[in-house]
């Protein structure tokens, strides 16, 4: 069993995918533990399923999901989580351009912090405006316990991620916050995205009033929230020994009458 299962989201984006499993097949070595890489297609229109699928033959370590309706970041990040072997989950996005040797450094901090949650940081010079804007926002309303949120590079427990109200669109870039908010110890560390070309976007505004109404519904969730953790009652040991030995089902013990 992998103990670091690696996610890889993509859509149409065939020569970035083939670019990540050769560097991660080089720098596997360089991880502590056995790992897998899943990379997730966010169902692709061109050849990007076609060629990773071809990348299977002889990487036993890579594994493919195919996701039949575009999902976004996050259902691919859940259909990742819900698949993943390993006891800790790190999610890659390949328009982000994010370096191994930084998930590698993540991934280090994790076990030697003892976290539940490693956030990669983005440097403030060079982030966008509109995602400034939107990390102050999200800070404000939902008390972030990350600076960056939005950075998809990231590395969690498997069982935390478990427990995230993954398959929704937009709540992706909350998981942190939703993360802190069930009891994880979540931290931080710098990362330096790589120079790559990024795709196009959509309209700065139309990206906020999405992201707005994304903030708005994840606070509402965030305030409705209820804790479902329970306690289950058994019998006391010895009437429950006493019942497996005489090949009887467990009940409950008959009530004692009061004395006249």
């Amino acid at each position: 069993m992998p103990e670091l299962s690696l996610i890889l989201f993509a859509h149409d984006r065939a020569e970035q995918v083939a670019q990540t499993v050769h560097a991660v097949g080089a720098a596997r070595a360089r991880f502590a533990g056995d790992i897998e890489l899943i990379v997730v297609d966010d169902a692709s229109t061109d050849v990007t399923l076609a060629r990773t699928r071809a990348l299977l033959t002889g990487r036993p370590w890579l594994r493919l999901l195919r996701l039949e309706h575009e999902a976004g970041v996050g259902g691919a990040t859940a259909a990742g989580v819900h698949a993943a072997r390993g006891r800790w989950i790190a999610t890659l996005d390949v328009d982000s351009g994010y370096s191994l040797d930084d998930l590698i450094l993540l991934w280090e901090r994790a076990r030697r912090d003892d976290a539940d949650w490693v956030q990669g940081r983005r440097p403030t010079r060079g982030t966008s405006g509109a995602t400034r804007l939107s990390s102050a926002f999200e800070r404000l309303l939902l008390g972030s316990a990350a600076a960056d949120p939005t950075c998809t590079l990231r590395v969690f427990r498997a069982e935390l991620g478990r427990r995230l109200p993954l398959p929704w669109r937009g709540v992706a870039r909350f998981l942190p916050i939703y993360a802190a908010r069930l009891g994880a110890r979540v931290v931080e560390m710098g990362v330096q995205p790589l120079a790559r070309p990024a795709p196009s976007d959509v309209p700065t505004l139309e990206r906020l009033t999405d992201e707005l109404l994304d903030l708005l519904a994840v606070r509402w969730m965030l305030a409705r929230g209820i804790d479902v953790e329970s306690v289950e009652l058994r019998l006391p040991a010895t009437l429950a020994e006493e019942q497996a030995a005489d090949g009887r089902a467990p009940r409950e013990p008959a009530p004692t009458l009061p004395t006249p």
